[in-house]
């Protein structure tokens, strides 16, 4: 049987990850992986399993691959809120280092291919070494985040090197539809509720939409691609342009309801030690 795992599925690449599987029909079987089963009828289709699982949990994985056995594994799963990782280190190590390296002891086990979805924040993004990165750029974290996000990629080399294909896929910034936080829901958020948005204007991303991700995982892995890819939205924008062109394309569709909000533009200051220039090159020649 061909059966995918994906983790994180009820989240903003997860859940593209998962539609796009089932859209493929490549599939006899997907188990949709989640921390928290979501509400509604999860079953519509026989060939979706939900499952809760928290990535941490060793005995846990183990157990599903004695039920499921993988024949491919998809893993966007990650504590991915950065202060909330500095706050507390210990679960951002369960989710973003001990998950990973507990999936690719799966991936071995079965023999199946693991692709895993890391970040730009593996980076400093600082003045003294700034992105854009490519694929072969010296990592150097800063921040508990994208020091135990590294720590998990470096545990999937470790187990899986010479034995199982993987794959690391690096992105920034994703945003896409639905209820989940990200940049774009945020400032329509704050525009909806009347308050003035503050902005940093020195702060650099490439942004990237969740689809796209989603899509590039899917291909790298019908075409047995293994190694490091940087996945990352063409635009490199500043934090403050961004949200005056995700203005410019709001208000308009609220006729005269319409807030006028000035942007409020911060610095540094308000960064609380977050990278700047956190941008990711995703050019590869031949890819």
């Amino acid at each position: 049987m061909n059966r995918l795992w994906i983790t994180g599925a009820a989240g903003i690449v997860g859940g593209c990850m998962l539609r796009q599987a089932q859209a493929s029909g490549r599939y006899d079987h997907i188990c949709a992986f989640t921390h928290t089963l979501p509400a509604g009828n999860l079953q519509e289709d026989a060939s979706i399993t939900w499952l809760p699982l928290d990535i941490g949990d060793r005995s846990a994985i183990q157990e599903y691959a004695r039920q499921f056995p993988p024949s491919l594994i998809f893993n966007p799963a990650a504590m991915t809120q950065v202060d909330a990782c500095e706050t507390n280190q210990q679960s951002a190590i369960r989710a973003n280092t001990n998950g990973p390296r507990y999936l690719a002891e799966a991936a071995r086990g079965a023999q199946a291919p693991l692709y895993h979805i890391s970040t730009d924040y593996i980076f400093p993004g600082d003045d003294a070494y700034p992105g854009p990165y490519a694929e072969d750029a010296e990592p150097r974290a800063v921040s508990v985040y994208g020091q135990t996000k590294l720590d998990g990629e470096r545990a999937i080399t470790e187990i899986c090197a010479d034995t199982t294909p993987f794959a690391i896929v690096r992105t920034a910034l994703v945003v896409g539809t639905g209820k989940r936080p990200n940049f774009i829901n945020w400032i329509i958020q704050e525009l909806t509720a009347g308050r003035p948005i503050r902005i940093v204007n020195d702060q650099f991303n490439t942004p990237t939409l969740a689809d796209d991700v989603a899509a590039a995982v899917m291909w790298l892995a019908q075409q047995h691609k293994t190694g490091v890819y940087h996945i990352a939205g063409p635009d490199f924008l500043g934090r403050h342009e961004w949200a005056q062109q995700i203005i410019a394309k709001w208000q308009p569709l609220c006729g005269e309801r319409a807030p006028q909000i000035p942007l409020v533009v911060g610095g540094k200051e308000i960064l609380e030690g977050r990278a700047v220039r956190e941008c990711l090159d995703p050019s590869r020649p031949g890819v």
